[in-house]
């Protein structure tokens, strides 16, 4: 892993002026972490282990097609479920995710074979990937994502006894670096330029006790200087192109550099934010109260480098399948 530090080299200068600051104008404290792994034998996939691979069938109750008729049909569905946990996530940024009382990867393609050597398969042609969507270890370790796949039984085959082979791929969001860009909480009138055509100017910020709140207004040089914040693949077709930047979001920090949000008690507090954009720019506001919040010095933008997507491929092999 490689670390490019760059910090600015204009001091801030404050001057008092009829009651009132005046900032000149502030540079980023601007991290660069290339992330891309530098390994031969790792592969996409080794960001995940498996775990709790189960297989069950169960039936769902649906109306008949004439309406006249009444009453409702039988179907049996195979249902295979197992759990991603965090390995080595490296350099990636998301996977599609359905948020749920589970959180449900979005699958590809998956591809099951029975005991009888029935095949069933799995496409989904919709996949919407989003930068600000952080796997993070924490998340990984305690709430893993999960894996569903459902498939419709033939009434005149039964029930398969075991599964002898189920693989699926899913898409995930890579980067080959990644970029933070750290900025006083302080309001001024000055820009701040995060990246290359993209600024921001801090109109607000407000410390409370255990709150802050803030306005922040962003502007762009033109289309091309606006970092992406998603990623949608139709029929295994990209959109829009890849942009060279992705907004993974904003981290409010304290003076240890610490996200005032992972203290203990401090997940819990409240908030709220609203944000208005166009083309050229957009205005964000909002608050957020909690054990820590009234800690704030930094906020942190971070952004994606040169992302990318690929595919990871999983299998598992001899799954019983429970009869009842």
């Amino acid at each position: 892993m490689r670390v490019k530090k760059i910090r600015g080299l204009c001091a801030i200068i404050v001057v008092l002026v009829m009651g009132s600051l005046c900032f000149a104008d502030i540079e980023p404290d601007v991290t660069v972490v290339v992330v891309e792994p530098n390994d031969p034998n790792w592969a996409p996939s080794d960001c995940f282990e498996l775990a709790c691979a189960r297989a069950t069938v169960y039936n769902v109750l649906s109306p008949v097609e004439d309406i006249n008729d009444g009453g409702y049909v039988s179907t049996q569905i195979l249902s295979v479920s197992c759990c991603l946990c965090e390995a080595d996530i490296r350099n990636l940024i998301s996977i599609p995710i359905r948020r749920g009382p589970f959180d449900l990867a979005s699958v590809v393609e998956a591809r099951v074979i029975d005991d009888q050597n029935n095949v069933y398969t799995y496409e989904d042609q919709f996949i919407h990937l989003f930068a600000d969507t952080i796997p993070s270890y924490w998340a990984f370790a305690y709430m893993p994502v999960h894996i569903k796949l459902d498939f419709p039984l033939d009434p005149n085959i039964g029930c398969p006894v075991w599964l002898s082979e189920v693989s699926w791929s899913i898409k995930g969001l890579f980067a080959h670096a990644i970029l933070t860009a750290k900025v006083p909480f302080q309001a001024s009138d000055q820009w701040i330029e995060l990246l290359p055509g993209y600024s921001i100017m801090i109109e607000e910020a407000v410390l409370k006790e255990n709150e802050y709140s803030y306005r922040i207004k962003g502007r762009y040089e033109d289309p091309n200087s606006r970092p992406g914040s998603s990623l949608i693949l139709r029929d295994g077709e990209l959109e829009q192109p890849i942009p060279q930047y992705m907004d993974m979001g904003m981290t409010f920090l304290d003076e240890k550099g610490i996200d005032v949000r992972s203290y203990l008690g401090s997940s819990s507090g409240g908030g709220s934010s609203s944000y208005s954009g166009s083309f050229s720019g957009y205005t964000r506001k909002g608050r957020s109260s909690c054990a820590a919040c009234g800690y704030v010095t930094t906020i942190q933008f971070k952004f994606a480098v040169d992302p990318y997507i690929a595919d990871m491929f999983y299998v598992l092999n001899d799954i019983p399948v429970p009869t009842f």
